[in-house]
């Protein structure tokens, strides 16, 4: 049963077309184009991980000022009896 195996895995691997590579070498103004997309995109992560920082941040002062509002707001009209 092995050698059925080992026989079926080398005749797919007859089969594999090898793709050389053949493609030209990148010019200058290519090399530049892909540097600035890199950068673009570094700075695309770098801006929506801030903003999701800073979302998460006004969310929790938001809230914070909410509920110490709620609380104020019982505590004086404890006070006052109403």
């Amino acid at each position: 049963m092995t050698d059925k195996v080992l026989h079926d895995c080398s005749t797919n691997l007859e089969q594999l077309v090898v793709v050389k590579h053949s493609e030209r070498p990148l010019t200058d103004d290519e090399i530049k184009e892909l540097r600035e997309l890199l950068e673009a995109n570094r700075r695309m992560k770098w801006l929506w991980g801030n903003s999701r920082k800073t979302f998460i941040w006004l969310a929790a002062i938001i809230g914070t000022v909410s509920v110490a509002w709620e609380a104020l707001v019982k505590f004086v009209l404890y006070i006052t009896g109403k």
